[in-house]
């Protein structure tokens, strides 16, 4: 099922920054409990869109530019063009209540569009 990458919310981000990032899903069983997450370069991980430090090292990583309203947050990450002809950078944005949402929303948008797949159980 397709979700708008603006319209997603809490695991719908968690699932959408993980496949932004580049993890596959996995399943691990821990204590006799199936957890949902995802293999990376680094081994297993739990991807929370929530997630403070991950919020921080992403923002480093893409040199985020942040901005604050009343009632939202805006981030936007500068990137080259694929023309080598112009030499602008292109941007793209993504808005929410907290930075965190706004810097998932961000990512998933500029990583894989204005919608993406999620897993039917996502869906409600």
């Amino acid at each position: 099922m397709k979700i708008e990458t603006a319209k997603a919310a809490g695991r719908q981000l968690d699932w959408g920054l993980s496949k932004a990032l580049g993890h596959e899903k996995t399943y691990v069983s821990v204590g006799g409990v199936d957890i949902n997450g995802y293999d990376t370069k680094k081994g297993w991980m739990l991807v929370k869109h929530t997630d403070p430090l991950l919020c921080f090292e992403l923002i480093k990583q893409h040199r985020a530019w942040i901005e604050q309203y009343d009632d939202y947050i805006e981030v936007t990450i500068y990137y080259p063009t694929d023309d080598s002809a112009d030499p602008d950078l292109s941007s793209m944005t993504g808005s929410g209540a907290t930075l965190e949402e706004a810097l998932a929303d961000c990512l998933i948008a500029l990583k894989l569009g204005d919608e993406f797949e999620i897993p039917c159980e996502l869906s409600e």
